[in-house]
């Protein structure tokens, strides 16, 4: 770690002191809020069915983008992502779980991403709150 930071702090010296270069600043006014997703857990599915996920998304700056992120219960596998689309009723989204991924050998977990029109992001279910996914128990 030291000569990480040691080799950081030569880069950022090695900078041109010009103005040509700008560091990142957080934005201060606008829309800071994330948007608010709510919804009903899925814990509980048959195995070789689908899984729909259903939320509820609201922001006053609109939803940029909706993603579920799903795996089986095993460390050995990265997370599959599938693009959530309106379902007709207002301010609701969904996406489904394929059930040919829903084996008996695993039980799945899933989470929700969510990022508004002014680039604040947020996921679902809420770190803050719980634990940041839900199980679904196969019925076996």
């Amino acid at each position: 770690l030291e000569s990480n930071l040691a080799q950081l702090e030569e880069q950022a010296r090695s900078l041109p002191d010009d103005g040509s270069t700008t560091a990142w600043t957080p934005r201060t006014d606008g829309d800071l809020t994330p948007p608010d997703v709510k919804g009903d857990y899925v814990t509980s599915a048959p195995v070789g069915q689908p899984i729909r996920i259903v939320v509820r998304v609201t922001d006053p700056s609109g939803v940029k983008s909706l993603r579920l992120r799903y795996r089986h219960v095993t460390q050995y596998e990265d997370y599959l992502t599938l693009d959530m689309k309106p379902t007709g009723t207002p301010d609701e989204y969904e996406a489904t779980i394929p059930g040919d991924f829903v084996i008996p050998k695993w039980d799945v977990m899933y989470f929700v991403e969510a990022i508004d029109g002014a680039g604040n992001g947020t996921q679902w279910p809420d770190f803050r709150i719980g634990q940041p996914y839900v199980f679904v128990h196969l019925q076996r």
